[in-house]
């Protein structure tokens, strides 16, 4: 019998594949989130922003991002609301902008 690989599918699991190409992409978002500096007020952190950038930017869906970053959709749902509400502010669009730029080679 031929050995198990990682990327293989296994019989009745879900692709792994998939799976890690959404951690990287929450992983590579959530750096870039942590390597803008903080605007002054309050305003969505960096894993609100790392969740909005690899949903909006990178495409990753609302259920794999809860499943790779342990949060709950409905926690991802209103971390991507919570940004697209505080994009109103210049400042931080500017920011956020900003942050999609350095996501996208």
């Amino acid at each position: 019998q031929a050995p198990f690989r990682w990327w293989q599918r296994a019989r009745g699991a879900r692709p792994a594949l998939p799976v890690l190409a959404a951690h990287a992409r929450y992983l590579h978002a959530l750096a870039i989130a942590q390597m803008s500096p903080p605007l002054p007020g309050r305003r969505p952190g960096a894993r609100s922003l790392a969740v909005y950038l690899a949903h909006v930017t990178l495409g990753v869906s609302v259920h794999r991002l809860a499943r790779v970053s342990g949060l709950t959709r409905k926690s991802i749902r209103r971390a991507i609301a919570t940004v697209e509400d505080h994009r109103d502010d210049v400042a931080y669009d500017a920011h956020v902008s900003t942050a999609e730029m350095r996501l996208i080679p």
